[in-house]
Protein backbone atom coordinates (compact mmCIF):
# COMPACT_ATOMS: atom_id res chain seq x y z
CA UNK A 1 0.00 0.00 0.00
CA UNK A 2 1.41 3.37 -1.01
CA UNK A 3 1.26 6.21 1.49
CA UNK A 4 0.37 9.75 0.53
CA UNK A 5 3.47 11.98 0.00
CA UNK A 6 2.28 14.37 2.72
CA UNK A 7 2.61 11.52 5.22
CA UNK A 8 6.37 11.82 4.76
CA UNK A 9 6.22 15.16 6.60
CA UNK A 10 5.01 13.40 9.74
CA UNK A 11 6.77 10.05 9.45
CA UNK A 12 10.29 10.99 8.32
CA UNK A 13 12.76 11.26 11.18
CA UNK A 14 16.51 11.02 11.62
CA UNK A 15 18.79 10.50 14.59
CA UNK A 16 21.31 13.33 14.80
CA UNK A 17 23.77 12.98 17.71
CA UNK A 18 24.64 16.70 17.84
CA UNK A 19 20.98 17.70 18.08
CA UNK A 20 20.34 15.09 20.75
CA UNK A 21 23.30 16.36 22.80
CA UNK A 22 22.03 19.95 22.49
CA UNK A 23 18.54 18.87 23.59
CA UNK A 24 19.85 16.94 26.58
CA UNK A 25 22.19 19.78 27.61
CA UNK A 26 19.40 22.37 27.33
CA UNK A 27 17.01 20.16 29.30
CA UNK A 28 19.52 19.58 32.10
CA UNK A 29 20.51 23.26 32.21
CA UNK A 30 16.92 24.45 32.42
CA UNK A 31 16.05 21.86 35.09
CA UNK A 32 19.10 22.85 37.13
CA UNK A 33 18.10 26.49 36.71
CA UNK A 34 14.66 25.76 38.18
CA UNK A 35 16.31 23.95 41.08
CA UNK A 36 18.75 26.82 41.74
CA UNK A 37 15.92 29.35 41.54
CA UNK A 38 14.00 27.33 44.15
CA UNK A 39 17.05 27.49 46.43
CA UNK A 40 16.84 31.29 46.17
CA UNK A 41 13.13 31.12 47.11
CA UNK A 42 11.94 31.83 43.56
CA UNK A 43 8.99 29.76 42.39
CA UNK A 44 9.45 29.37 38.64
CA UNK A 45 6.12 29.45 36.76
CA UNK A 46 5.11 26.09 35.29
CA UNK A 47 3.73 27.87 32.24
CA UNK A 48 7.21 29.08 31.29
CA UNK A 49 8.64 25.60 31.78
CA UNK A 50 5.98 24.07 29.55
CA UNK A 51 6.55 26.77 26.92
CA UNK A 52 10.32 26.20 27.00
CA UNK A 53 10.08 22.44 26.61
CA UNK A 54 7.00 22.04 24.40
CA UNK A 55 7.36 24.98 22.05
CA UNK A 56 11.04 25.87 22.37
CA UNK A 57 12.92 22.59 22.51
CA UNK A 58 10.03 20.77 20.85
CA UNK A 59 10.19 23.00 17.77
CA UNK A 60 13.98 22.63 17.66
CA UNK A 61 13.66 18.84 17.80
CA UNK A 62 10.99 18.72 15.09
CA UNK A 63 12.97 21.00 12.76
CA UNK A 64 16.31 19.23 13.26
CA UNK A 65 15.20 15.62 13.64
CA UNK A 66 12.07 15.61 11.47
CA UNK A 67 11.46 15.88 7.74
CA UNK A 68 13.32 19.18 7.28
CA UNK A 69 16.44 17.90 9.01
CA UNK A 70 16.33 14.55 7.25
CA UNK A 71 15.88 15.98 3.76
CA UNK A 72 17.67 19.35 3.93
CA UNK A 73 20.77 17.94 2.22
CA UNK A 74 18.72 16.73 -0.75
CA UNK A 75 15.93 19.33 -1.05
CA UNK A 76 16.76 23.01 -1.30
CA UNK A 77 13.35 24.11 -0.07
CA UNK A 78 13.70 21.85 2.99
CA UNK A 79 17.14 23.34 3.68
CA UNK A 80 15.82 26.89 3.29
CA UNK A 81 12.78 26.24 5.48
CA UNK A 82 14.96 24.58 8.14
CA UNK A 83 17.41 27.48 8.28
CA UNK A 84 14.61 30.07 8.33
CA UNK A 85 12.88 28.28 11.20
CA UNK A 86 16.13 27.85 13.14
CA UNK A 87 16.95 31.55 12.74
CA UNK A 88 13.50 33.05 13.26
CA UNK A 89 10.95 30.80 14.92
CA UNK A 90 12.91 28.48 17.22
CA UNK A 91 14.75 31.25 19.14
CA UNK A 92 11.48 33.13 19.66
CA UNK A 93 9.79 29.99 20.96
CA UNK A 94 12.72 29.18 23.25
CA UNK A 95 12.58 32.75 24.57
CA UNK A 96 9.01 32.13 25.77
CA UNK A 97 10.54 30.04 28.56
CA UNK A 98 12.67 33.04 29.64
CA UNK A 99 15.93 31.09 30.12
CA UNK A 100 18.02 34.20 30.85
CA UNK A 101 15.54 35.33 33.50
CA UNK A 102 15.68 31.83 34.97
CA UNK A 103 19.48 32.00 35.08
CA UNK A 104 19.26 35.36 36.88
CA UNK A 105 16.73 33.92 39.36
CA UNK A 106 19.16 31.12 40.24
CA UNK A 107 22.14 33.43 40.86
CA UNK A 108 23.23 35.38 43.84
CA UNK A 109 23.67 39.16 43.73
CA UNK A 110 27.26 38.97 42.45
CA UNK A 111 26.30 36.51 39.70
CA UNK A 112 23.42 38.73 38.56
CA UNK A 113 25.73 41.73 38.43
CA UNK A 114 28.25 39.80 36.29
CA UNK A 115 25.50 38.55 33.97
CA UNK A 116 24.04 42.05 33.64
CA UNK A 117 27.52 43.37 32.84
CA UNK A 118 28.02 40.79 30.10
CA UNK A 119 24.55 41.37 28.62
CA UNK A 120 24.96 45.14 28.59
CA UNK A 121 28.50 44.99 27.19
CA UNK A 122 29.63 45.83 23.70
CA UNK A 123 30.06 42.20 22.60
CA UNK A 124 26.45 41.33 23.45
CA UNK A 125 25.20 44.46 21.68
CA UNK A 126 27.16 43.56 18.52
CA UNK A 127 26.16 39.88 18.52
CA UNK A 128 22.57 40.79 19.34
CA UNK A 129 22.30 43.16 16.39
CA UNK A 130 19.96 41.68 13.78
CA UNK A 131 21.78 43.53 11.00
CA UNK A 132 24.99 41.59 11.73
CA UNK A 133 23.21 38.28 11.21
CA UNK A 134 21.52 39.56 8.04
CA UNK A 135 24.94 40.53 6.61
CA UNK A 136 26.37 37.12 7.62
CA UNK A 137 23.50 35.32 5.87
CA UNK A 138 23.80 37.52 2.78
CA UNK A 139 27.52 36.78 2.61
CA UNK A 140 26.79 33.05 2.82
CA UNK A 141 24.40 33.01 -0.17
CA UNK A 142 27.12 32.94 -2.88
CA UNK A 143 28.81 30.03 -1.09
CA UNK A 144 25.55 28.08 -1.03
CA UNK A 145 24.84 28.83 -4.68
CA UNK A 146 28.32 27.68 -5.68
CA UNK A 147 27.96 24.48 -3.66
CA UNK A 148 24.56 23.76 -5.21
CA UNK A 149 25.85 24.49 -8.73
CA UNK A 150 28.74 22.04 -8.22
CA UNK A 151 26.37 19.38 -6.90
CA UNK A 152 24.02 19.92 -9.87
CA UNK A 153 26.93 19.50 -12.31
CA UNK A 154 28.06 16.32 -10.56
CA UNK A 155 24.51 14.92 -10.53
CA UNK A 156 24.06 15.78 -14.21
CA UNK A 157 27.32 13.98 -15.08
CA UNK A 158 26.16 10.96 -13.07
CA UNK A 159 22.80 10.92 -14.87
CA UNK A 160 24.49 11.16 -18.27
CA UNK A 161 26.45 8.00 -17.45
CA UNK A 162 23.25 5.99 -16.80
CA UNK A 163 21.84 3.60 -19.35
CA UNK A 164 18.21 4.07 -20.40
CA UNK A 165 17.15 1.11 -18.27
CA UNK A 166 18.95 2.49 -15.18
CA UNK A 167 17.40 5.91 -15.77
CA UNK A 168 13.90 4.41 -16.07
CA UNK A 169 14.41 2.40 -12.87
CA UNK A 170 15.57 5.54 -11.04
CA UNK A 171 12.54 7.52 -12.24
CA UNK A 172 10.16 4.71 -11.24
CA UNK A 173 11.75 4.48 -7.78
CA UNK A 174 11.37 8.25 -7.39
CA UNK A 175 7.71 8.08 -8.39
CA UNK A 176 7.17 5.36 -5.78
CA UNK A 177 8.62 7.68 -3.17
CA UNK A 178 11.80 5.71 -2.61
CA UNK A 179 14.67 7.77 -1.23
CA UNK A 180 17.92 7.96 -3.18
CA UNK A 181 20.45 5.45 -1.89
CA UNK A 182 17.83 3.17 -0.31
CA UNK A 183 17.36 -0.44 -1.38
CA UNK A 184 13.97 0.36 -2.93
CA UNK A 185 15.59 2.91 -5.26
CA UNK A 186 17.96 0.33 -6.74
Amino acid sequence: MRTHPSDALLTTWRADPVTLVVLVAATISYALGIRRAARHCVVWPRRRTVLFFALGLGSYAVVELGFLGAWSAQLRWAFTARIALLLLAVPALIALGKPVELARAGMGEAGRDRLDGVLSGRTARILGNAMLWFIAEAADVPVLLLRWARRDCAEAADLDALTDAEHDALVQAHLRGARAGSDAAR
